[in-house]
């Protein structure tokens, strides 16, 4: 057979195209793409990890720890190269299952047979790993490690500011969720540390080296103050539900805070079922009624309402009115809360006694924009630039009826408004920083961080009026509605009362309500003492109906703080407090 000449050149053409299409390859392979697969072979012998780093500290203003870290025992198993497990090791897994649900017996025998380690249990009790080491003292099966686990000491007490941290996460562990735990998520994890580990191709793990050191996390330093946190606490019924604050008036910051109900923010440490959580829901325990919900201020406002017609000039503080329990305007009764009339009644004993008509009365004469302007002033309606998560509150006015509505505002309506009720919204938090303002004159912002700067607004409002509400809310406690805290030794009190309505329609018959439609109830204090610094104290209860728990409640913590010094953080008292 004779081969043509062109058929040669034709078979040398396609090889050389051939070898030259490889060579371009080999060439590329190793000059631009050398680094990518050097990259993805170290990867099949070289596994990074990221160390996860101790979360930070909280603490109270004192120092004291409440969130923390406490070690806890994980028990792994640690695969020694077998291709099928020994009666022993059966054993060892069946005498491990009478204690803790196991991972399936599969599971094991590959993590057995590549000399891998798998978690069996978390937070083992020392008395359970005794046990086991007992039984299986020379097993190299058995691997104990040491973790940590989130741990607040005192439980529920402020669980609503320290919060609590949610799902595990595998590469950044647990972040917080509510509160200072989440506020201050990136100094308290900390910087996670990276180690290297050698593995062969069946996973085993040759060698660790650690490349970067992980660094816990910062301790945070709150405003609280826990001694004062726990008498809150205690005098704070456990069936009520509602708010209670401390807080300093001349510094913003807060040295208690309560919502009720609570919860243990241990419950989160680990998952959760639906069920569960959404049984936790029904009386909405993680709420924070002290900043994040909105309540009708009641009395509480005419001390607004009161200002505004002090300084538009409409009233003096000489004026006086009659009480007969109830007037008349645009054909519909407004009740005064004592239906049988007070009487001749001057501005400051109406505030005192909390006598409805005189409000009305300025309700009438005032515009509802200039009532906004002078509540806006003693900063309702506005957040109070607390680093917590908070509600505004809402103050109603011309412009927002009209926008929102699409309707004019009548002069009539003025008149709940006078009195803290119709569309009138405040929070707790609120009414700490507008009681604090009035007596010191200026408006502080509350802090919850030792480390946040301390910021305060002169409020534009006279003086001698002032003053005059200063007196008024003296007079309250010596002769008014506050007067079962007027025999309080060593201090002296400003005081208001407040009982806000739920529903439209007035029940006279307190047997008549269900409890949705029985009133919430407000009293406020300042405290001055000669030995110690003033204080603001805000007690709400929701549905009581009546002030009397509120007045109970701030009489029991003031007498604890100032008369009887109640320190629940002494030794002698140590045994109360039962860490987790």
């Amino acid at each position: 057979m004779h081969i043509s000449l062109f058929t040669i050149k034709k078979s040398q053409l396609i090889m050389a195209i051939w070898w030259t299409v490889i060579i371009i390859r080999l060439w590329q392979l190793q000059t631009y793409d050398g680094s990518l697969y050097q990259e993805r072979s170290l990867k099949n012998y070289l596994k990074i990890e990221k160390i996860l780093s101790l979360r930070g500290e909280i603490t109270d203003c004192n120092g004291i720890v409440i969130a923390t870290n406490s070690p806890i025992i994980t028990l792994w198993w640690q695969g020694s190269g077998s291709k099928k497990l020994t009666d022993q090791q059966q054993r060892l897994y069946n005498y491990i299952a009478t204690f803790y649900p196991l991972p399936d017996i599969a599971n094991i025998v590959a993590c057995e047979r590549l000399e891998r380690q798998l978690l069996l249990a978390e937070d083992v009790p020392l008395a359970t790993m005794s046990s086991i080491i007992e039984q299986f003292p020379l097993s190299k099966n058995i691997l104990i490690k040491t973790d940590f686990k989130r741990c607040y000491p005192y439980q529920q007490t402020a669980c609503h500011v320290i919060g609590y941290l949610g799902a595990l996460s595998s590469t950044y562990g647990s972040s917080g969720v509510m509160g200072v735990e989440k506020l201050c998520e990136e100094p308290l994890k900390g910087d996670a540390g990276i180690k290297e580990t050698v593995i062969n191709s069946f996973g085993k793990r040759i060698n660790e080296t650690a490349i970067k050191e992980a660094l816990q996390g910062t301790t945070i330093q709150t405003t609280l103050n826990l001694n004062y946190q726990k008498i809150l606490e205690a005098a704070f019924d456990e069936n009520f539900k509602g708010a209670g604050i401390i807080i300093c008036p001349k510094t913003g910051a807060i040295r208690a805070i309560l919502s009720r109900p609570t919860f243990d923010p241990h419950i989160f440490l680990h998952p959760i079922s639906t069920e569960q959580w959404e049984a936790l829901q029904v009386e909405k325990p993680f709420l924070n009624r002290a900043i994040d919900a909105c309540y009708p201020p009641a009395s509480l406002f005419k001390l607004v309402t009161a200002t505004a017609a002090l300084e538009t000039g409409i009233i003096t503080t000489q004026d006086s009115w009659v009480c007969r329990g109830h007037i008349t305007y645009g054909g519909r009764d407004f009740h005064c809360m004592h239906r049988e009339g007070h009487g001749l009644m001057s501005l400051q004993n109406a505030l005192a006694h909390s006598c409805n008509i005189p409000f009305y009365e300025m309700g009438k004469r005032l515009s509802i924009d200039t009532i906004a302007r002078y509540a806006h002033e003693y900063g309702l309606g506005e957040e109070t630039g607390t680093a917590l998560r908070e509600k505004k509150g809402f103050i109603p006015t011309r412009e927002w009826k009209k926008r929102a509505l699409k309707q004019s505002w009548y002069q009539g309506e003025n008149l709940p408004v006078a009195v803290g009720q119709g569309a009138v919204l405040v929070t707790p938090l609120q009414i700490g920083c507008m009681i604090g303002s009035i007596v010191e004159g200026s408006l502080v912002k509350p802090r919850i961080l030792e480390s946040e700067p301390i910021v305060i607004k002169k409020i534009n409002i006279q003086k001698k009026t002032l003053a005059f509400l200063k007196q008024s809310m003296h007079s309250a406690i010596v002769s008014g509605t506050g007067i079962s805290l007027s025999n309080i030794k060593n201090v002296r009190l400003y005081g208001k009362t407040g009982t806000a309505q739920t529903v439209s329609k007035i029940i006279k018959n307190s047997s008549e309500k269900s409890y949705e439609e029985k009133e919430h109830a407000w009293f406020v204090a300042y405290i001055e003492s000669d030995t110690m610094p003033p204080l603001v104290i805000v007690i709400f209860t929701e549905h009581t109906e009546s002030t009397g728990p509120t007045k109970r409640i701030a009489k029991k913590i003031i007498e604890d703080i100032y008369v009887k010094h109640v320190d629940l953080l002494s030794p002698s008292k140590e045994t109360q407090i039962t860490p987790v």
